[in-house]
């Protein structure tokens, strides 16, 4: 397009060809007082002369207090021009403090189709000014990291996530990239985005902090801070997932209140799922308040109750078990209450039998005495003025 655009200036119409130098045809590229349209007929020309030996010099046009318009068929021609000179020249207008984001976002491009290798170290630095950037092009920035694989500088898609004197839709692009970098210090990037205003966004952070292994003393105050305070039932119902990966007897207080009060279906079994296996005597109050209100139930759902008072093994349950039989016109949850009446008066083991058919989700109990793994030491801070400053960072 561009090489096409020069031809039809080279015509006989052309007011510049053949009367100019290359040189000569440089120096009025780069001067910013010339006619707007001449500067853009000689980057043209240039382009079609293929003059890589005045790269150097139209690059001129490309500071911030020139015309854009100029710059850009600059960029334009150099990319037509190709070869060593013409790359160093638009490296070097992607680096101009203060140029348009939308410049040097074309000089970016142009890098990363024909010199990546030289666009690479360009990228991590361009992204210190992240908070400044127009949103689009810091986008485009940290989706280039994973991209060309630049594990070296993958610590600022951390620093972007949990920034929260960041741009949101830069915010997301960061936690994409360090998902896709499967970054150690991740559950910093899920943390960080709980509190995003898209429910898709919140849930899926808070599912992905189960992956089991992570730091609990983060973990666990956030995902049960979930559960307490969103509004949504279905990232209530995620963070209840994940809390499998955190289990322990701390977890009770929570649970009881969830199966009692909790609406949504989803965010309801997820706690009643996890309640199970870790429910003892001081659950045995709230799950025959649940049975008392046995009408608002499906039958899979009051037997699940039976089944976990007979787990828990305390004979108080009875009298509730026996209203249960008393009160309900189910024939399968009569029959499970009374089978439950008879198990909790007799021997331990009878129960534990019975217990063996009955498959509970699987959870991951928190031992206390194990050490948690050390938090991820991150590579790049904010400076007071809120710029990535890395502690260091690999020479290009």
């Amino acid at each position: 397009m561009h090489a096409f655009l020069a031809i039809l200036l080279a015509l006989p119409g052309s007011a510049l060809a053949g009367k100019l130098s290359d040189p000569d045809l440089a120096k009025l590229v780069a001067d910013p007082a010339a006619d707007e349209d001449e500067r853009v007929e000689a980057a043209e020309l240039l382009a079609e002369h293929r003059a890589l030996d005045q790269a150097a010099l139209m690059v001129a046009a490309c500071a911030p207090q020139d015309l854009p318009n100029v710059c850009e068929h600059v960029l334009a021609a150099l990319e037509d021009m190709k070869g060593e000179p013409a790359m160093v020249a638009v490296d070097q207008a992607l680096m101009v403090p203060g140029l348009d984001d939308g410049l040097r976002a074309k000089a970016l491009t142009i890098l990363r189709k024909q010199d990546p290798e030289r666009a690479d170290p360009r990228v991590p630095r361009l992204l210190t000014e992240y908070r400044k950037l127009e949103p689009g092009f810091a986008t485009d920035l940290i989706s280039y990291l994973p991209e060309r694989h630049l594990t070296a500088w993958q610590d600022i898609t951390i620093l972007i996530a949990t920034d929260s004197g960041a741009q949101r839709r830069v915010r997301v692009a960061a936690l994409d990239a360090a998902e896709a970098f499967q970054h150690p210090a991740l559950y910093d990037a899920w943390l960080g985005m709980l509190t995003d205003e898209d429910k898709k966004i919140r849930a899926r952070c808070a599912k992905e902090l189960g992956r089991s292994g992570l730091p609990a003393s983060l973990v666990r105050p956030a995902l049960m801070n979930v559960v307490q305070t969103d509004e949504n039932g279905n990232v209530r119902a995620a963070a209840l997932g994940s809390l499998r990966f955190y289990a322990g007897p701390e977890l009770l207080p929570l649970l009881h209140t969830e199966v009692l009060h909790e609406k949504n279906p989803l965010a309801w079994g997820q706690a009643m799922e996890l309640l199970e296996p870790l429910a003892d005597a001081s659950s045995v109050g709230t799950l025959c308040q649940l049975l008392a209100m046995q009408a608002n139930l499906i039958d899979d759902g009051v037997v699940r109750i039976v089944h976990t008072l007979v787990r828990i093994g305390d004979p108080k349950a009875v009298p509730c078990l026996e209203a249960l039989e008393r009160g309900t016109s189910s024939e399968p949850v009569r029959v499970e209450a009374r089978a439950a009446i008879d198990l909790l008066g007799g021997p331990s083991q009878a129960r534990s039998s019975a217990m063996n058919a009955w498959s509970v989700v699987e959870i991951h109990m928190i031992d206390p005495a194990a050490p948690e793994p050390p938090p991820v030491q991150l590579g790049v801070s904010l400076d007071a003025a809120g710029a990535a400053v890395w502690a260091t960072i690999p020479t290009p």
